[in-house]
């Protein structure tokens, strides 16, 4: 198998998301692969959603929020706008520049959010999955999957107060959903990595799935 260096280096920008419950790691993991790319030469940017627009802005408010929050209907709506300005203020340009964009989380998670806090979230999925139709699709999503007792550790150790989403039952319930995300993306190139391991081995982790995907390309 090719190092990352080789496997990456000298091909066009590549769209890589991270995934998993809160606590998985992806911000963590997200900016050390960006490390990791512009160390081996390559150029990387990071990014997340909500994103630093203005309707990531706002999202980021009503999620570490005190006061009432939207409904689940609405909050995918807002999603979905600011992952569509999100890709065409941000993440296209850098794709058209040649650069690696790594982003902590994508569409996945609405799939996943949305549909775990909505009444019978079987039957809203498809809704949920046509607010993001015209989304630009990764090449590679990363799902970082932790037991949710070591995901609400590593929150805790974080400190500050909880947000919207990170009730003990919801996450046990997202977990599930991301052990089996293949089914709400199920065109997209997904692979999961163990994310229970110390920081540097799911570093590890991260980067042979990397390589080994862009290798052959």
């Amino acid at each position: 198998m090719k190092p990352l260096s080789e496997a990456l280096r000298g091909a066009a920008g590549r769209f890589i998301v991270f995934e998993g419950i809160d606590g998985s790691g992806t911000t963590t993991q997200g900016r050390a692969l960006v490390a990791s790319l512009e160390r081996a030469g390559i150029a990387a940017r990071f990014t997340h959603e909500p994103s630093g627009g203005p309707l990531g802005l706002l999202l980021r408010q009503l999620l570490t929020g005190t006061g009432p929050s939207p409904g689940w209907d609405c909050m995918a709506l807002l999603f979905a706008a600011d992952r569509l300005d999100h890709v065409t203020r941000e993440i296209r340009p850098a794709l058209d520049q040649g650069i690696t964009v790594i982003c902590d989380r994508y569409d996945l998670s609405s799939l996943a959010y949305q549909s775990a806090t909505a009444p019978e979230a079987e039957a809203v999925l498809p809704w949920i999955q046509s607010l993001n139709r015209r989304a630009l699709r990764p090449h590679l999503t990363l799902v970082l999957d932790v037991d949710p007792n070591v995901a609400e550790s590593r929150r805790a150790e974080r400190g500050g107060p909880p947000e919207l989403f990170e009730r003990r039952d919801l996450q046990r319930s997202l977990a599930e959903i991301y052990a089996s995300a293949e089914r709400l993306v199920p065109l997209d190139v997904l692979v999961h990595v163990d994310a229970n391991l110390s920081i540097t081995e799911v570093e590890a982790g991260v980067m042979r799935e990397v390589a080994q995907r862009f290798a052959a390309q």
